[in-house]
């Protein structure tokens, strides 16, 4: 005997589907199973779960068990990838709202966001010259939960850079950290070293510190036996971001960006170097903020008032999409996975602020 396969779509911007269980079961008629699929779209991810009942054809067994508990289950979820998300409301960059709040950290270096300990919400991860810090955003302030300073990590390097540079990832369970004064450490969730990398990691990229030119150079893997490669053209930099992504094709690309000597930011995506744009500031972020399958430029202002602006690098180059006037200076950027409304955001430290623009 045959098993029929139903479901809805239940989802805040999409009407649910008229079908329900009830109905289902119905339709399964003399069939031996019904198989009922149900899928939300929740934080950046398309959930899908299925849920085996067995047929009830008799009226009456619908009547006697009219919610019958199933007799398998099965879940999965996926990122909402380009091709999702051409069906959903489209994201518009230029309507911008900032969350503000306090974060007591003093100069930082770094920030990053991301789910660390998996259950499902964001923490921040803040770098300054003394201490790592591992919180949330509650009641108008960044509150630590977590805090260890560089001094028990990492001695002090011999010939630090004259301007420092930070950098600090999220992935499941641990960070990857560094400041150039100190060097490079892998912590995990409750910020217990794990272990040293050469060099100044972003990721699992490390380039070396030039002192003598305030710069960085010779980008490449943390691990040298890995054959993994970054699409960057610039030999020296003193900024430097990278993301991955998928466009609507479903095809998947890297893009770097990184300030060379000469103040350009040099950008690569996938194979191509786009024109480079010049005046940018030493903060920079990378992500597809609007989910289409091209990547956006965050960047701080080079020289004025300082300001965060995107670009969206498209085959004609860099095209804006939104400025902020940030007057008390841009101390760091970076970007969050989707979580409210489905989409990414970007998290900058302004002064003595974290912003959070959705």
């Amino acid at each position: 005997m045959a098993t029929l396969v139903a479901g809805k779509l239940a989802n805040a911007r999409a009407h649910s589907g008229a079908l329900t269980l009830d109905a289902a079961r119905r339709a399964a008629g003399a069939r031996t199973s019904l198989v009922w699929v149900s899928t939300t779209l929740q934080n950046g991810q398309l959930r899908a779960s299925a849920d085996r009942y067995a047929a009830a054809a008799n009226p009456w067994d619908r009547v006697r068990n009219p919610l019958p508990p199933p007799i398998a289950h099965s879940f999965a979820a996926v990122a909402i990838d380009p091709e999702i998300r051409a069906s959903m409301t489209p994201i518009l960059l230029g309507h911008a709202s900032v969350q503000r709040a306090a974060h007591g950290q003093g100069a930082v270096l770094a920030v990053a966001c991301g789910d660390l300990d998996g259950d499902g919400g964001l923490e921040i991860v803040t770098v300054s010259a003394e201490r790592i810090a591992v919180g949330k955003l509650t009641g108008g302030k960044f509150t630590p939960s977590r805090t260890t300073p560089w001094s028990v990590l990492n001695p002090r390097v011999p010939v630090p850079l004259r301007e420092p540079v930070g950098s600090v990832s999220i992935d499941p369970n641990r960070i990857t950290a560094a400041i150039t004064d100190r060097g490079s450490v892998v912590l995990d969730e409750s910020l217990k070293p794990l272990q040293t990398l050469p060099g100044i990691a972003f990721g699992t990229a490390c380039a070396r510190a030039v002192p003598e030119a305030s710069m960085l150079e010779n980008l490449a893997p943390c691990d040298s036996k890995s054959s993994q490669k970054w699409p960057f053209s610039a030999s020296r930099f003193d900024a430097f971001a990278s993301c991955e992504g998928s466009t609507r094709g479903g095809a998947d690309f890297r893009a770097t960006a990184g300030r060379d000597p000469s103040g350009r930011l040099i950008i690569n995506v996938g194979d191509r170097e786009l024109p480079p744009i010049d005046g940018a500031g030493a903060q920079i972020a990378l992500a597809d903020l609007d989910l289409d399958g091209v990547p956006e430029l965050a960047m701080s202002a080079g020289a004025g008032d300082d300001s965060i602006t995107i670009v969206t690098l498209d085959d004609s180059g860099a095209r804006t999409r939104l400025k902020l006037a940030a007057p008390d200076g841009v101390r760091a950027l970076a970007t969050c996975p989707p979580e409210a409304r489905d989409a990414p955001a970007l998290i900058a430290v302004v002064g003595a602020e974290v912003w959070v623009v959705r």
